[in-house]
């Protein structure tokens, strides 16, 4: 289960991530997130809780979104 207040993910120069103090802890690549912004790159594994997600960068000039 995934609560609302799990984890964090922004962008401003790069994408970085961060753990919302979770009961269930945030993991970045099978390593527990204790900081508030870790670099986070294409094709990382987050899991949250029991929820597991692949965090993929697209770029959208390559997407065809006629």
């Amino acid at each position: 289960m995934l609560s609302t207040v799990n984890s964090h993910i922004t962008f401003r120069q790069s994408f970085t991530m961060g753990d919302m103090v979770s009961m269930g802890g945030t993991y970045l690549n099978g390593e527990v997130v204790e900081e508030q912004f870790r670099p986070l790159k294409n094709l990382s594994t987050i899991r949250a809780g029991s929820t597991q997600l692949l965090f993929v960068i697209v770029d959208p000039k390559l997407l065809d979104v006629a």
